[in-house]
């Protein structure tokens, strides 16, 4: 049998302790227990009786045993000792929220919240929810490089689409194309059921590889590619109970079975009986794409937090239509709209849906730069604050966004940016406690009054029934979008009005000043997308000496060298400068 050091430490232990009750037996009575009366005592607590057993263990092997086997039994203890703390250190160091990111051969784990979600949808197949993710995340990458979203749409929500859109029209002003081939689904497997007001939210982890070229015609510093393995975590939204109709092989209307051959646009609405076909009624949507590094770097302690949790009962209970999941959708929206807004000097685009203060304040900002993305994700959006204002609620809604920032100037370009990097925002989005019931969503170009399309306009008032759009009596209004730094100086002066908040800070917290520094440091070697020999020693070194283990965080490595990390960096000053 190989003795390693954990069963040496066992065997030696075990002989101290034998040595330690065989002497204390012997003592007991005596001046042994006299002294350990008089520690106890004297106030040392459990510290203070360590201490006297280990004097006594000394004293005792010290008197016992003949000389110079006593000094190298007390060697042999100390350098155990010290093996010991040292490999629990070593263990400590080791734990990281990067350790989590699959790789290989993924073992399914215990999916939290699915007894209950089944409990709840008795007619659920996951086999059958597998291949319509399967089928969706085909259909999408398809989608993708032709920049068409219209046979997808009916299975996105809002801000998905937005999302989609906002990257189509950035590529656009910069010629680019982005051609995926060898595509292959490797693995997928449900990771996490959440409940949110009248829905279910299951979050599935695709494991996927694809041949990758992104290439640019106005600029050949933008183009980039090669082959990607990776992990994305898809979550997709549905309302508790409902019979399911399948909206990804079928091109019918779930509601009336009109034929929707031609697809539909950005307004989400059935051409013939004006369902909206992404709401959750009829079947699963896609809520939210989310990478590996950023979905296990989320913080429970902001999704899970008790005053959260009591804060949306109650905006439930004023209208049973809320759900932190469709508003934090509506956040992700607006506030790439209005990014586009300001990329393409038009502030048409944003009038329906944001405060007048507001608009007159970005308003000033178009025009003053010319300034597009390459590359714009939405890495998280996450309720961080509720508050009461009058008759009003108020909600505060990080937005986490990496991007490129570029200068045109014609045909020319100016890159600002020398990587991609992240940034935090938070969205302030107003409504009315007894707002109610609407009927299509600002968002997505409807009416909220009569679900009326609408157009990209400077008028608020709706064309067909005359209400005002901007109107936060009946829909969320965008208020106000402020840095993280500015929020948390306004958290500060006013905490005490706030019915649930959580310092911003937190959103950061799963993460330390090592674990941005060793993605900044993964991110710049990849830039390149060639891993020789070399870097990976280099890479290695580096993770051992900052006490990272490196066959635990190769999903990290395969996340940099398919070129999906980004330059982060926390909101903490003092943190920034460590890094």
């Amino acid at each position: 049998m190989k003795l390693n050091k954990k069963r040496l430490l066992l065997v030696l232990s075990g002989i101290i302790i034998l040595l330690m009750a065989s002497y204390l037996s012997a003592r007991a009575g005596g001046a042994g227990s006299s002294g350990g009366g008089s520690s106890s005592s004297s106030g040392g607590g459990d510290g203070g009786f360590i201490i006297y057993l280990v004097f006594q263990l000394f004293r005792f092997i010290i008197v016992t045993l003949p000389f110079p086997i006593n000094f190298i039994t007390i060697g042999v203890i100390v350098l155990l000792a010290v093996l010991f703390l040292k490999q629990g250190k070593d263990k400590v160091q080791e734990k990281s929220v990067y350790n989590n990111i699959p790789y290989g051969e993924y073992k399914q784990k215990k999916i939290k919240g699915y007894n209950s979600f089944i409990s709840n949808n008795s007619g659920f197949n996951e086999d059958s929810f597998k291949e319509s993710v399967r089928k969706s995340f085909m259909l999408i990458q398809d989608a993708w490089m032709k920049q068409d979203l219209k046979d997808v749409r009916k299975f996105l929500s809002d801000g998905v689409y937005q999302r989609f859109n906002t990257q189509f029209k950035m590529m656009q002003i910069l010629k680019q194309k982005n051609i995926l081939s060898s595509i292959k689904i490797h693995d997928v497997f449900l990771d996490r059921v959440d409940t949110d007001g009248m829905y279910d939210i299951i979050h599935v982890g695709i494991m996927a590889s694809m041949n990758d070229q992104f290439s640019s015609q106005l600029d050949s510093r933008l183009n980039a590619g090669g082959y990607n393995e990776f992990v994305e975590y898809w979550s997709f939204l549905r309302k508790r109970g409902v019979e399911k109709k399948d909206m990804f092989d079928v091109p019918k209307c779930p509601n009336c079975n009109g034929m929707l051959n031609e697809g539909i646009g950005e307004i989400c609405k059935c051409p013939y009986c004006d369902s909206l076909l992404n709401s959750g009624e009829y079947d699963w949507v896609l809520s939210e794409i989310t990478q590996a590094d950023d979905y296990v770097g989320q913080n429970p302690k902001v999704m899970t937090n008790s005053s959260l949790r009591a804060q949306v009962d109650r905006l439930i209970s004023e209208n049973n239509d809320f759900s932190v999941q469709l508003v934090e959708d509506k956040a992700s929206n607006g506030y790439l709209q209005i990014l586009t807004a300001k990329t393409l000097n038009d502030p048409k685009i944003m009038r329906r849906f944001v405060s007048d203060e507001y608009f007159i304040k970005v308003n000033a900002e178009i025009g003053n730069d010319r300034i597009s993305y390459n590359r714009l994700f939405l890495n998280d959006v996450s309720l961080i604050g509720i508050k009461e204002d009058g008759g009003y609620n108020k909600l505060f809604i990080s937005v986490k966004a990496s991007y490129q920032r570029v200068m045109t100037d014609g045909n020319k370009i100016n890159i600002i940016d020398p990587f991609v990097v992240s940034d935090t925002n938070i969205v302030v989005m107003k409504r009315s406690k007894k707002a109610g019931e609407t009927k299509g969503s600002l968002y997505s170009h409807n009416c909220p009054s009569c679900g009326g399309k609408l157009d990209d306009t400077l008028d608020i008032n709706c064309q067909y029934c005359g209400s005002v759009l901007n109107n936060n009596r009946i829909e969320w209004i965008i208020d106000d979008i402020c840095s993280i730094t500015e929020y948390s100086s306004y958290l500060s002066e006013s905490k005490s009005e706030f019915d649930y908040s959580i310092n911003p800070k937190l959103l950061d917290s799963m993460y330390d000043v090592r674990d941005f520094a060793f993605n900044n440091v993964l991110a710049m070697i990849a830039a390149d997308k060639i891993f020789d020999e070399s870097e990976k020693v280099f890479v290695d070194k580096i993770a051992k000496k900052w006490g990272y283990n490196p066959k635990k965080i190769q999903g990290l490595y395969k996340l940099a060298f398919s070129g999906q990390l980004q330059i982060k960096m926390p909101a903490d000053i003092k943190q920034k400068e460590k890094i």
